[in-house]
Formats: structure tokens, C-alpha cells, sequence
């Protein structure tokens, strides 16, 4: 999309940074190794009952992934908080995903949380894709005969192994009704809160 004219933009301007390669090919391995071993179960946001998900049963699974990603993860949390005019912020929880052949993700939102994240470890081609919606209600109430910045419905972000995605956390999200066609789609997510409390 063009944004020549940004000044559209910044009336109501939404942040989600991508960051390509946050793994290597070798960790999104060996996480994937360790986050089946941690129990998961059925999830409301996943359409397809075997899909599950470890968001009910555990809380920081991020701790499990060591001390080097941690640090890494905190790094580029300070880099959004500090684009974005936050102050200090600590991930609050972390859950992985598992969805199978012809599953969705429901459009949903992060309560209590400031920003949340997405780390893509296993995803392909056939993967659905990741959708974010226009958070204003009035581009709903007209035809556009063409969109542009300022009448979008929902953008769309292509997945990839290793990419991790960050938004704020109010941002409507989903698979845009897409079902995902890969045999296994698997990802970490996130949310976060502040490091020093007010």
C-alpha cells in the first residue's frame, strides 16, 4: 500500500512491528521439540477440536526456551516499548499453538495485556496467514469501490518460520476465516505488562 501520504495515518496510527529471522532454522527446531512436551488442550479461539493450545495450563513457557532467547525476546520488547512511547515492559505470559489441517484462529483480542507477540516456528506455504482488522467501526457502514489507508477492513501479514510479529495487544486479530491447509502450524505468543507497576 502506498503511503505517500501519511498523514491520514497518523490520526489513528496502529503499530505492529515484524521482525524477520528472529530464529534460525536450528532453534525453531529444538523449540518446537520442547514445547510438545508441555501439555496442551483445546482452545476457544482454534475452530478444529484437535488444534490445542497451552494457554490455560501454562503461564510463562517463553522461561523453558533458556536464558539467551529470553534476553533476546526482552531486547526487542524495549525496542517496541521505546518506538511505541511505552516505559518498561516484561512479558505477564507466553502460550504455544498447535494447529492442524483445516483449522482456524478466531478473531480475538489480548485482554490485560499492552503488547503481545506471535514467534512463528513451523509454518509454510500452505499456513494460514496472520490478518489484523481496522480498529475503526465506521469503515463497516460503507462500499468502497476502492480501499486505500483510510477505508482498509483488515491487512494481512504472510508467516514465516522464525518471524515474529508484535501489536498491541486491543488490535483484533485472527485468520481472517482462512483455514490453515499446512499439516502442522505451530507458534509462541505473548503477552506482556509493565515492568514497574504505577
Amino acid at each position: 500500500m502506498d503511503l505517500k501520504n501519511k498523514n491520514n495515518l497518523l490520526i489513528f496510527p496502529t503499530f505492529i512491528k515484524k521482525c524477520d529471522n528472529f530464529l534460525n532454522k536450528k532453534e525453531c527446531r529444538d523449540f518446537i521439540k520442547e514445547l510438545k512436551k508441555i501439555p496442551s488442550k483445546n482452545h476457544g479461539a482454534l475452530t478444529l477440536d484437535k488444534s490445542t493450545s497451552s494457554h490455560s495450563d501454562v503461564s510463562n513457557i517463553h522461561i523453558k526456551l533458556g536464558n539467551e532467547f529470553n534476553n533476546r525476546l526482552s531486547s526487542i520488547i524495549d525496542e517496541y516499548a521505546e518506538e511505541y512511547g511505552y516505559e518498561k515492559l516484561i512479558v505477564s505470559n507466553s502460550w504455544h499453538n498447535i494447529q492442524y489441517k483445516n483449522s482456524t484462529l478466531s478473531t480475538h483480542c489480548h485482554p490485560n495485556s499492552i503488547i503481545s507477540g506471535v514467534l512463528y516456528l513451523k509454518v509454510d506455504s500452505l499456513s494460514s496467514k496472520l490478518f489484523f482488522y481496522n480498529p475503526n467501526p465506521h469503515v463497516q457502514f460503507s462500499n468502497y469501490i476502492k480501499e486505500n489507508i483510510c477505508n482498509f477492513k483488515s491487512t494481512v501479514f504472510e508467516v514465516e518460520n522464525g518471524c515474529l510479529i508484535m501489536f498491541p495487544s486491543w488490535l483484533q486479530h485472527g485468520s481472517g476465516y482462512q483455514e490453515n491447509k499446512s499439516e502442522e502450524r505451530i507458534c509462541l505468543s505473548f503477552n506482556t505488562k509493565l515492568k514497574y507497576p504505577i
